[in-house]
């Protein structure tokens, strides 16, 4: 990847700091799993953005349906209420770091 893209200074100073942090490479070390499993399971990824753009969409889409069902489909949680449901609240970090993966993907594709 060509790093004149991104020598706007956004790694400077405050992001670098939050690069540094444990929660942040964790995610990231998660998305980098999740897209090494992705190139194995779909080694032709198409080239065309638009293509790569559906498949984020559809992860995407994934990703709002878990969330709704968590937020308002199942019985007797209220939208404002966050439960211990660590089943459900690992399905919803699942999907997410999913779509994280296929960005990376994108942006590692991308011209």
């Amino acid at each position: 990847m060509n790093d004149a893209k991104f020598k706007d200074g956004w790694l400077d100073g405050q992001m670098r700091e939050i690069c540094k942090n444990a929660d942040v490479q964790e995610v990231v070390r998660l998305m980098c799993l999740a897209l090494g499993k992705d190139v194995a399971l779909h080694p032709n990824h198409p080239k065309d953005p638009v293509y790569q753009v559906a498949i984020i969409t559809e992860e995407v889409g994934e990703l709002a349906k878990i969330v709704n069902n968590f937020m308002f489909v199942t019985p007797q949680r209220q939208a404002t209420t966050l439960t211990d449901d660590y089943d459900e609240i690992g399905k919803i970090r699942e999907e997410a770091i999913q779509v994280g993966a296929m960005v990376i993907r994108f942006l590692l594709n991308f011209p």
